[in-house]
């Protein structure tokens, strides 16, 4: 198979040389290639277990000129005959087959081209001839060969494998680098990113939080304050299962988990289904694995978990005493790593297609440093990952939409993870959708997900939460308030069910300050957190108005219960919202944005209906978005509205309610979408 491979791609080599044409050629024998690659179903253990590329390289080029000199050509390919024939072409053809693509590759490249146009002369090429071998000829032949995915997987992969192998020049080239600027000057650029770094990543904005109280939005919070440790569920080691089957297990296990936490008693307990390992904190991983994918949903604290880990080891570079009072801090390695936050829906689409070093660059205009000084922190950066003291974070993978640009990201970051091998690298992104990436970090990424939060996180939360929003009590009337948090978080099962991740346990928090004490009859509580989450970033966009969203909101509910769904598409987000339109033509409210606009302002200003991810159709060959409520809780409860309204799709008038909601409800269903009255447990209707 490689042997085929590198023919091809010196067939495409010669052939536009010699023709000197920027159209496609020798079209069928690429053709057969990649037909072959798809009929074969191991041809990734085919990639892995090549002969050694050198060898293949120099078997191609001596057929080809053989083949050439049977058939003879014209004289630009007789020049290139001679040059096949010749070892040092062959050792560079092999180089660029690695590195073309990357940075590395640029002098082998020039190296190439000398050689071409030096076997060429004798040919009489034309000045617009060497132009085009000068200015395009690479472009133009990657552009032919590597155009299909299989071929460039392939030639990725080569590029690990030449950017391991290049580790040590790396390395020495970084420190030369560094070199230029004495140690004065690296320190006082390095102290300065650390500065501002942290004036960046150790602050909570309140004007986030929903609007109604001021009190808490002109607060200014360290996120040290107010972190909720987290834990991570990873595959024992010992088990070892493929990349495939772990993603499709993180996934399954989330849904199970959904179910649990709505109390769906027919749902399969995680320990029944070969769960995951132990959940540990992250600390205690990054001592163990050098590269690792968190997966979580929106809300459940990727970033604030990266935020902290930024925050500990700047706190810990400044040798400052506070950082012995940040909860989970004593679990990190004590390594004396420069924390890297890189997030990707602040780069754009280009940025996100360079090299590391071009991203790097772009991070680093973003920290307000001067020109000056972001180009000493660049190479300070580039010296010290080399040696393993830079913990590299890159947060929201999933949210670089571009499929294309997501591919060659992450291509960037694994070989990234190659030349740097000593580094360790974190990188985010939501669980829904990722197993469908066609383009996931693969090469040597282990892969966990956030657990639930324990009850002891609770009860820490609660007290640093009573202690930063009630600062002005007396310390006795704050541990009334902290106790009274801490009972209400665990009154019943219901509400310890609703807390499992950061953000829904704030909204309770929220609810309890707003309210006084956590509403006790279920409707009452559950109208309260919609309510706190239909408006959660009052700075940023116009109002939600609930007579506008809550109808709307709820006709969704019913029909996801109704279809025993957790999650629609956008595509059919879209023509429900339509169908309500037309269903309902006399609820005014509803004009003010179109099905579409409402969409943006739900994904810009709610989190109660959430954009969880994207996920892969082959058949259109994109990407389709996915939304599902914060909680399974609350489409129940909005699905319930909907009835006791009257508002949902194939209104039946003179049908009685029973009658409407058995479907809903059946025993036989795989899913029980409304949790009516089940043994021990009252149902969400009777409220």
């Amino acid at each position: 198979m490689n042997e085929l491979i590198i023919s091809t791609i010196l067939s495409y080599f010669v052939g536009i040389l010699s023709g000197l044409r920027t159209d496609a050629i020798v079209t069928s024998q690429k053709q057969k290639l990649v037909a072959q690659l798809r009929q074969q179903e191991q041809s990734q253990a085919a990639f892995d277990a090549m002969r050694p590329l050198s060898d293949d390289v120099r078997r191609a080029c001596l057929e080809l000129a053989a083949k050439y000199e049977r058939i003879g050509g014209s004289p630009a390919e007789v020049g290139l005959r001679s040059l096949l024939g010749e070892a040092a072409f062959q050792t560079d053809f092999c180089e660029w087959l690695q590195a073309g693509g990357i940075p590395e590759g640029e002098a082998v490249k020039a190296r190439l081209l000398q050689k071409i146009e030096a076997s060429m002369q004798p040919a009489g090429v034309s000045a617009s001839q060497l132009a085009f071998l000068r200015d395009d000829f690479f472009g133009t032949l990657e552009k032919a060969v590597f155009a299909d995915p299989l071929l460039a997987n392939w030639r990725h992969k080569l590029s690990l494998q030449y950017l391991s192998q290049q580790v040590s020049e790396l390395r020495r080239l970084n420190e030369e680098a560094a070199g230029i600027y004495s140690l004065e000057r690296q320190t006082e650029a390095l102290d300065l990113y650390c500065q501002k770094a942290l004036a960046a990543w150790d602050i909570i904005d309140l004007n986030n939080l929903p609007e109604g109280d001021s009190q808490l939005a002109t607060q200014t919070l360290l996120l040290r304050s107010l972190y909720m440790p987290l834990r991570l569920a990873f595959e024992p080691a010992q088990r070892q299962p493929s990349e495939d089957v772990l993603v499709s297990k993180l996934e399954e296990l989330r849904s199970v988990n959904r179910r649990i936490d709505a109390g769906h008693s027919t749902a399969k307990a995680p320990g029944q289904m070969g769960a995951l390992g132990t959940p540990t904190a992250i600390g205690e991983r990054l001592a163990t694995s050098q590269r690792l994918v968190v997966l979580g949903d929106p809300g459940g604290g990727k970033t604030t978990m990266l935020r902290w880990l930024a925050t500990v080891y700047l706190l810990r570079h400044k040798n400052d005493p506070a950082v012995d009072q940040i909860p989970d801090a004593p679990t990190l390695p004590a390594r004396p790593w420069i924390p890297v936050l890189i997030r990707c829906r602040d780069l754009g689409p280009a940025d996100l297609s360079r090299a590391f070093t071009d991203v790097l660059w772009m991070h680093l205009t973003k920290t307000e440093l001067q020109p000056e000084e972001a180009k000493i922190m660049n190479t300070v950066i580039l010296d010290r990952i080399a040696k393993g003291e830079i913990l590299l974070l890159v947060d929201g993978l999933d949210e670089i939409t571009d499929r294309q640009v997501r591919t060659k990201f992450c291509q960037q970051l694994e070989r990234t993870a190659a030349r740097y091998p000593e580094a360790p690298i974190l990188v985010t992104s939501r669980i829904v959708g990722y197993r469908e990436m066609p383009d996931r970090l693969r090469a040597g990424f282990e892969h966990g997900m956030i657990s639930d939060l324990r009850p002891e996180d609770k009860d820490a939360f609660a007290k640093r939460w009573v202690d930063v929003t009630e600062s002005k009590q007396a310390s006795a009337d704050r541990a009334n308030s902290a106790q009274e948090l801490i009972y209400a978080l665990h009154s019943n099962d219901r509400i310890e069910r609703m807390t499992s991740n950061p953000m829904l346990l704030t909204t309770l928090a929220l609810v309890k300050r707003k309210v006084g004490k956590l509403p006790t009859r279920r409707n009452e509580l559950y109208a309260e957190a919609v309510a706190v989450l239909l408006n959660w970033n009052p700075n940023y966009y116009e109002p939600i108005d609930k007579k506008e969203a809550l109808p709307q909101l709820g006709y969704l509910a019913y029909e996801m219960c109704r279809r025993g769904v957790q999650s629609l598409t956008g595509d059919e987000l879209l023509d429900l919202l339509d169908q309500f339109r037309s269903d309902y033509p006399n609820i005014r409210a509803v004009s003010n944005h179109n099905p579409q606009a409402f969409m943006q302002l739900l994904e810009a200003r709610s989190s109660l209906l959430m954009r969880s991810g994207d996920v892969w159709q082959a058949q259109q060959m994109q990407e389709e978005s996915v939304w599902e409520f914060r909680h399974l809780t609350f489409q129940e409860y909005l699905a319930a509205r909907a009835l006791l309204e009257g508002r949902y799709k194939d209104r039946a008038k003179n049908t009685p309610l029973a009658q409407q909601v058995a479907p809903l409800a059946a025993p036989s269903r795989k899913d029980r979408n409304l949790s009516l009255d089940q043994p021990g447990q009252k149902g969400n209707l009777e409220d």
